[in-house]
């Protein structure tokens, strides 16, 4: 996917979309971040499988056709139903790989059915919503129960916020995880 997505053609700079690729998964595969969430909790583990397949499914054939669009788009609407980060995760690189739109939308209009499926199958309400409206859905699906967190923090504090941030970042990836990403 890295070469389509570079553009890369012939074997010498083929390498080059190669070392992107690898050291982009190898920054993914020893994050700290994503491995102490794995055994916590199975959204992000969960939502990074069907992302990545999402990928995988379009990443060795240089033309991808309707039905392998679909199916990429399938599986990155179930990433999407587990944790909406994986559309930012996915859908650039699958819209500049070139893959067809009209394909991929309608398999990630399928992949987002659990979405719909929630206020059929669940007894309401629940502790987190009640989603036997449209009104409690869209609460649900939008997580409006943590906007105020999102920014909840007052000015004077972001600083302290941020050198925090900086520290959880350099322990993410690690002197030799930092320069992989530099080389990639």
């Amino acid at each position: 996917l890295a070469r389509r997505v570079v553009g890369v053609r012939g074997h010498r700079r083929r390498g080059t979309a190669d070392s992107v690729a690898l050291a982009a998964g190898l920054s993914m595969a020893f994050a700290p971040w994503l491995w102490s969430q794995a055994v916590i909790t199975e959204v992000y583990t969960s939502a990074a499988f069907f992302t990545g397949l999402a990928l995988f499914i379009v990443a060795e054939d240089s033309e991808t056709g309707p039905w392998r669009s679909a199916a990429a788009g399938g599986v990155l609407g179930l990433a999407a139903s587990v944790h909406p980060t994986a559309l930012a995760f996915a859908l650039i690189p699958l819209s500049m790989a070139g893959v067809p739109r009209k394909w991929l939308v309608l398999g990630l209009m399928l992949g987002l059915m659990p979405y719909v499926l929630l206020p059929l199958t669940g007894s309401w309400p629940q502790p987190w919503g009640d989603l036997s409206s449209t009104g409690g859905w869209w609460r649900y699906v939008s997580a409006q129960l943590y906007w105020g967190d999102a920014f909840g923090l007052p000015l004077t504090d972001w600083p302290q916020r941020v050198l925090a941030w900086a520290g959880l970042l350099v322990r993410q990836f690690t002197p030799i995880g930092g320069l992989a990403v530099l080389l990639g």
